[in-house]
């Protein structure tokens, strides 16, 4: 159950409010720092480290709801995986501030996944801070992997007031070029029971932050002109859709994937139709007489249900 809930949440889980104190308490900023929170939610706790500092804060959140809410207190927010994300220079922001989602996929811890993945966006001499279960860090493999890409790392516990919940641990380190290997060993104080602090650096000037891919204003302007391709070519209806067009002219493969995505849904008032796309499976098995066994095949068929003048039929 508790697993069903972290999905449903997306694995959101904001960093307490006590050990944000913390862990801001710990953090000396130099005047042009850039912060990024690769899962930065409704951005609280990165613009409680910034705001402070007078740094530039960078998000990336998949949630659009958290997301909106995240651009009013941060510099810039995009909305998507940060897998799908694109950083020029790659290494130019001073601080990570890292609170991934608790789970697996494929077999790999996610809290390992998203640490491999924008460990390159932190310029050398830049800090980490790294917010995960404290079993996590007990994976040797992500030991000797933080162990030989950081020094001067510090584990603690987050606060005894909110550490029970989750058994959350904060480690801290500092991203160097060299592989000597220093890797601090349990049991871990507490965070309000450790004396230290880390200098943020200076960061570099951001280029480029944004999805690749489509955009939410590509969406629209391939919207409109597949629904003018679709009226004029399967129903022969006129269309008067005004958009921007692509570079190069939809070809089926773009079709099919809006028409599976559900994005040409719609409503067409003047021409009284109502559309919705639609995909079928179908499952065919044949024997295979020399092994004798069954082998099952699925196909997918994309279509369109059609309601039109009080009548519906599905073209494929």
């Amino acid at each position: 159950m508790a697993r069903l809930e972290s999905q449903a949440k997306m694995g959101y889980y904001p960093t307490p409010e006590v050990t944000l104190q913390e862990i801001k308490d710990k953090l000396n900023f130099s005047k042009k720092a850039v912060l990024l929170d690769p899962c930065c939610g409704e951005g609280y706790a990165l613009s409680e480290i910034a705001d402070d500092a007078g740094a530039t804060a960078f998000g990336i959140e998949p949630d659009t709801d958290r997301a909106i809410k995240a651009t009013d207190v941060l510099s810039s927010v995009l909305c998507g995986s940060l897998f799908d994300v694109i950083v020029r220079p790659v290494d130019c922001f001073s601080l990570l501030y890292l609170n991934p989602p608790y789970d697996w996929q494929d077999g790999e811890r996610m809290e390992f996944l998203f640490l491999k993945h924008s460990h390159k966006w932190l310029m050398n001499g830049g800090l980490l801070i790294f917010i995960v279960p404290e079993h996590v860090l007990g994976i040797t493999k992500i030991k000797d992997w933080i162990a030989r890409r950081y020094e001067d790392i510090r584990i603690c516990k987050v606060t005894k007031e909110d550490f029970p919940a989750f058994r959350q641990v904060v480690l801290f380190g500092v991203k160097k070029e060299n592989e000597e290997e220093n890797f601090p060993k349990p049991p871990y104080p507490h965070i309000e029971d450790m004396d230290f602090t880390y200098n943020v650096p200076e960061g570099s000037r951001l280029r480029i932050f944004e999805l690749q891919g489509l955009r939410p204003e590509d969406i629209h302007s391939y919207r409109a002109v597949a629904e003018k391709n679709i009226m004029e070519t399967i129903f022969g209806v006129e269309s008067n859709v005004a958009a921007l067009s692509p570079l190069f002219p939809l070809r089926k493969g773009h079709l099919v994937s809006l028409l599976m995505s559900g994005v040409l849904n719609c409503e067409l008032k003047e021409e009284k139709i109502v559309f919705k796309c639609f995909t079928e499976r179908s499952r065919s098995i044949r024997l295979e007489e020399e092994d004798d066994k069954e082998i099952t095949t699925d196909t997918y068929v994309s279509g369109i249900r059609v309601i039109e003048k009080g009548r519906w039929y599905d073209v494929m």
